[in-house]
C-alpha cells in the first residue's frame, strides 16, 4: 500500500522520535526509499499537537499544508495536522480510538485502507 501510494504521492514521516530512531525502524522494513521527507524532534523546535511538525513536512515537500493529508493513529495526530491546515485520516489500528478522532476528516480501520480513499 505504501509503495502504490509513494508513485502517486510525495510522502513524508511525521514523528516524536529522533532522526536515528525513525531511521532505523524505516530501514528495519525497508521503506527508507518511500519518503521524501522525515520530520522528527531532531528538526523541530516544537512537537506534536503543535502544527510545526506537519507545516514543516509540508515544506520540505513542496506543497501548502492545505494541500497534506495526514495519516495519524492518536488525537495528537489530528490535532497536529488540522492547525498546520491539512486534512486527518485517522486510523484506528494504533493507539487511538473513537473519542480522539472526533475532528479527523476520515475515520478508517486500517491503513490498508487507505488506497480506497486517496
Amino acid at each position: 500500500m505504501l509503495r502504490a501510494l509513494a508513485e502517486r504521492y510525495p510522502l513524508a514521516v511525521v514523528t516524536s522520535r529522533s532522526q536515528r530512531e525513525a531511521a532505523a525502524f524505516l530501514a528495519q522494513y525497508g521503506l527508507s526509499d518511500l519518503f521524501h521527507a522525515i520530520v522528527t524532534r531532531d528538526n523541530v523546535r516544537r512537537l506534536k499537537p503543535h502544527p510545526m511538525p506537519v507545516r514543516t513536512a509540508a515544506e520540505k515537500l513542496g506543497v501548502p499544508p492545505e494541500q497534506c493529508v495526514m495519516v495519524g493513529d492518536t488525537g495528537v495526530d489530528v490535532r497536529s495536522a488540522k492547525a498546520a491546515g491539512a486534512l486527518v485520516i485517522a486510523v484506528l489500528c494504533g493507539f487511538g480510538d473513537m473519542n480522539d478522532f472526533e475532528d479527523a476528516d476520515l475515520v478508517i480501520d486500517s491503513t490498508a485502507q487507505l488506497g480506497e480513499w486517496l
